[in-house]
């Protein structure tokens, strides 16, 4: 839940004394204290102190310190005070909370702390929440509200939110609702969640949701995750899921990943499959994934697979990365290795990603990978750029773009 921000308005009033009503201390002392903050001469240490003593009441100092923000003569410290304190009885009683916020004129502060109330709420006895929720009357920050019950329920029993969610009365709220539980639910419960995959409408949404059913079932079960994968309509959607099915299980077993992917049909999925698995395996262990990727996939899968691997490895490892890629023979993965290196490596390790870039066949695609690398060289250690241009074979045409200008 985003929090709203007053420092930046306050920022820029003027900083001037805030008192409360003329009396003493009380005994619970919250008043002496709010009455030492107010005291206090820097705007931003005032208000910060302010919100520190908020978050430390007790359910009955947050309902004193309540009435004395009402006293309060600038709208900020009222507004700060207000707020914390309303966040803190919502950790500590959020029936309670939410019944008096449901009490606060329409404006952004209702329905923020509304919502944030409303998520503490999922902890309570769910009828008791449920209706609490449900009675406030149609407004923004019911939707809010509803909403995020939704979401906080979902974290504990995503099917009970859900059916919930699906039983109001259709509108933004339940629109709402209903996102937010899938959107929970979907990493919470996987399995369960697939159950009711068909109900969504097709769209980015519902794609979204499939991408997160796959890749989280199949960190644990991916056997069975591609078993659903192909129950969904032959097409887009399954081949999504499947794709995303081999991207995770790569985390575990990047080989089994690897060869599951390379069974896929359709051959942009294959490719992305493919490339995902390599990329994965990328992140723990870049030589083992280089080797698999040379030896098991057909060069007309390999350029997209090369430019994720050497994402990682030509950025974090460019001497290791820049050995395995000079040793392969001349070809499609080659040329494709050399041009994702130059990407990769040129801003973090440019002397050799200007080397290697020299070795690339496509004469405009050579010198647009030089322009890159070779501009970090000059920059860093002119001298030896200039040097190794002078000796390169490289047309003399552009070299002397550099050498003439004085490697400007």
């Amino acid at each position: 839940m985003r929090v709203t921000c007053l420092l930046i308005l306050f920022a820029s009033c003027s900083t001037h004394a805030c008192a409360v009503a003329a009396s003493g201390p009380t005994d619970s002392g919250v008043r002496w204290r709010l009455e030492k903050v107010l005291a206090i001469k820097k705007t931003h240490e005032r208000l910060t102190q302010l919100a520190e003593l908020g978050n430390n009441l007790s359910p009955t100092e947050v309902v004193e310190a309540l009435e004395c923000a009402k006293e309060f003569k600038e709208f900020r410290e009222r507004m700060v005070l207000t707020q914390v304190a309303l966040r803190r009885w919502s950790d500590l009683e959020p029936a309670k909370a939410f019944s008096f916020l449901s009490q606060l004129p329409d404006g952004r502060m209702k329905v923020e702390l509304t919502s944030y109330a409303a998520a503490k709420l999922a902890s309570e006895k769910i009828e008791t929440a449920t209706s609490l929720v449900l009675r406030l009357p149609e407004s923004k920050a019911r939707a809010a509200a509803i909403a995020a019950f939704a979401e906080a329920w979902a974290r504990t029993d995503g099917r009970s939110a859900f059916t919930w969610a699906n039983s109001l009365t259709p509108g933004k709220a339940r629109k709402d609702a209903s996102r937010n539980v899938w959107f929970v639910w979907c990493h919470q419960d996987p399995v369960s969640a697939s159950e009711h995959i068909s109900e969504v409408p097709a769209g980015d949404e519902k794609n979204a949701l499939i991408t997160n059913i796959a890749g989280e079932w199949a960190a644990f079960d991916p056997q069975a995750a591609i078993r659903w994968a192909k129950t969904l309509p032959e097409g887009a959607e399954q081949l999504l899921a499947l794709s995303n099915i081999a991207e995770s299980w790569a985390d575990r077993e990047p080989d089994a990943a690897g060869q599951f992917a390379l069974q896929l049909n359709e051959a942009a999925t294959r490719q992305q499959a493919l490339a995902a698995v390599v990329e994965r395996w990328a992140t723990q262990d870049p030589p083992a994934a280089a080797k698999w990727l040379e030896k098991n996939i057909n060069p007309g899968d390999q350029i997209l697979a090369v430019q994720r691997l050497m994402s990682i490895w030509a950025a974090e490892n460019p001497a290791e990365a820049g050995r395995w890629t000079q040793d392969l023979p001349f070809g499609v993965l080659r040329e494709g290795a050399l041009l994702s290196f130059a990407d990769a490596a040129f801003h973090w390790s440019p002397e050799l990603a200007t080397k290697l870039a020299a070795n690339i066949a496509d004469e405009s695609l050579r010198n647009q990978k030089l322009r890159d690398s070779l501009g970090e060289w000059l920059e860093v250690h002119p001298a030896a750029a200039r040097a190794w241009l002078k000796e390169a074979s490289l047309p003399q045409s552009f070299k002397d773009q550099y050498l003439k200008a004085g490697g400007s």
